[in-house]
């Protein structure tokens, strides 16, 4: 990995044109898969005339059923945040569209802390800092990131976090209230499986307490996964 001052980082970096129409393939070289999800994949590509490195996520134009309230395309223009992933281009074909996004180096929180088997508490108190500065930055402009969890959080090797994946992202009003049910289940909140209106934000929040007790008892994600189905399990008795 090379190094080098932010300005010379910035010049190599694809100019950002959303909305461009140019072929993708005259403009980067893909190399591989490095992500899927559910309805899209995550290729990592060079920039054909910088080769600079970067996460480029495909998906389909067509809607699916499980597409959010608000396109992710949108979200991640609003941004701009040191712990946030940063979107440097889109470019549409017509079936698909390419989200050009800076590479996260490092790996998944998740994956980092099962090698690692604990954290010292200075380590934990240092990355789950900046988890909160990104949450609080997108909590304030009304964005919702809603599948908040350590596959979702990179880790570098200096130990600066990159949230990524706003797929399920939204934005709401402080007045705002939802009742359906996205994320990943082992994180979710309660009153997502209640099936009555909630207040938005606070299920991220809960979310930050799981991946903080994860990060403290590495040992705890079979626990998390066991009390997250009892508590929807019980919820649903009592609907």
């Amino acid at each position: 990995m090379s190094s080098g001052s932010e300005e010379e980082s910035a010049e190599l970096r694809p100019e950002s044109s959303f909305l461009d129409r140019e072929n993708f393939y005259s403009q980067y070289i893909v190399l591989k898969t490095i992500g899927r999800g559910g309805y899209a994949k995550v290729k990592l590509a060079h920039h054909r005339l910088t080769g600079t490195a970067v996460a480029v996520k495909v998906l389909p134009k067509k809607k699916l059923w499980c597409y959010p309230v608000m396109p992710e395309v949108d979200i991640m223009m609003m941004v701009n945040h040191p712990n946030i992933i940063s979107l440097l281009q889109v470019i549409e074909s017509e079936k698909r569209m390419f989200l050009i996004m800076e590479l996260a180096e490092g790996q998944q929180l998740y994956q980092y802390i099962q090698e690692a088997g604990y954290l010292q508490e200075e380590e934990d108190r240092g990355i789950f800092r900046q988890i909160l500065s990104a949450v609080s930055y997108f909590h304030e402009l009304g964005i919702i990131h809603w599948d908040l969890k350590p596959d979702n959080i990179m880790l570098d090797r200096n130990g600066n976090i990159k949230i990524i994946n706003f797929g399920l992202g939204t934005q709401v009003k402080p007045w705002q209230k939802l009742s359906f049910h996205y994320g990943t289940c082992r994180f979710a909140a309660p009153e997502l499986f209640l099936g009555r209106p909630y207040n938005v934000p606070k299920v991220d929040i809960w979310t930050l307490g799981v991946i903080l007790y994860f990060m403290v008892v590495v040992e705890a994600m079979e626990h998390i996964e066991f009390q997250a189905q009892n508590i929807k399990d019980s919820l649903r008795q009592r609907k």
